[in-house]
């Protein structure tokens, strides 16, 4: 805190209570790198910059200077991108909350920001993996050779799909936070920083225990097969290129780690309704968030027209 309330220090103006964006940047980025975790700065620092650098390219550099103009300017930009409101509402949303924390911290008297509105959230479908393409992807890892590549591949494939965890939270399990005699997993990294246990079917447990015995890592459960280091993020997200150019998966079919979480959650409500289920293993501090996963895939809601419709009573 003391780096913040130093460069804090520096750049308050008192004459006019007006800073400029580049300090506006750097006092908030500065604050999220001791305040919150390295996936929530990078986000911010990604979202911040990039709409600073677009605001200071069209002659925007302070503060006083944010017009709805220039904000709408910004939104026209990405929207002839063809990028869609809510992707655009984390660019402003990002310098909003930057704004807000300086106006707190007394730094600029009047948030142009505070009253400007976000723009309003497109209602999409949460699109899953398909269920053959995810048969495809577990033939592949039982048929293929098991090589030690292939066993970290499928432990981690189907702790995904059986647990729903977030990419980072995987990432970060530690081999004291198995618990296989019990079926559970207790995620101590997590983005809500609040501890909570997820639970395994046996085949998952099974696929956690060869690979635990033929790599044999020290400390985290996913290891890089070279060095028996963390895996990276890059390295896990190799895991699953990989796999798709085995199988020859199309690439706009995504098949990313949200997408096994988003897969876990509607196929887990489709079979069982009780949201605050899916709410607890998700780690979801409401259950708003969860309300999203409700929808049912177009290919069930298809079926069931077919089965259902009132004209089948009469032709």
């Amino acid at each position: 805190m003391d780096d913040i309330k130093y460069l804090i220090s520096q750049f308050v103006k008192l004459n006019n209570n007006d800073i400029g964006l580049e300090e506006v940047k750097e006092i908030y980025l500065n604050r999220c790198r001791i305040e919150v975790r390295e996936d929530t700065y990078k986000y911010y620092r990604r979202f911040l910059t990039s709409i600073i650098d677009y605001l200071i390219g069209i002659g925007v550099r302070s503060t006083k200077e944010i017009t709805s103009k220039a904000l709408y300017e910004f939104i026209n930009e990405h929207r002839k991108l063809g990028h869609k409101n809510n992707y655009i509402n984390k660019f402003i949303g990002a310098l909003k909350q930057a704004l807000t924390y300086c106006e707190v911290q007394e730094l600029i008297n009047n948030n142009p920001l505070r009253n400007f509105t976000l723009l309003k959230k497109e209602d999409t479908e949460t699109v899953i993996i398909s269920p053959k393409v995810i048969k495809s992807i577990i033939k592949y890892l039982n048929t293929t050779e098991q090589t030690q590549e292939v066993l970290r591949a499928k432990a981690m494939i189907y702790i995904l799909l059986d647990t729903g965890i977030r990419k980072n939270e995987l990432r970060n399990v530690k081999l004291e936070n198995l618990d296989l005699e019990n079926d559970s997993i207790h995620l101590t990294y997590t983005k809500t920083r609040k501890h909570r246990t997820v639970f395994i079917t046996s085949s998952t447990n099974l696929a956690i225990v060869e690979y635990l015995n033929s790599v044999s890592p020290d400390n985290y459960l996913l290891v890089s097969l070279h060095t028996g280091m963390q895996l990276s993020a890059k390295a896990m997200e190799d895991v699953i290129i990989k796999i798709k150019r085995k199988l020859n998966i199309p690439k706009e079919v995504s098949i990313s780690f949200h997408k096994f979480r988003h897969t876990f959650a509607t196929m887990f409500l489709e079979q069982n309704k009780n949201i605050e289920t899916v709410r607890k293993i998700l780690g979801h501090t409401s259950i708003k968030t969860t309300q999203i996963y409700l929808h049912l895939s177009n290919s069930k809601v298809q079926n069931e027209h077919r089965e259902f419709s009132p004209i089948n009573r009469f032709v």
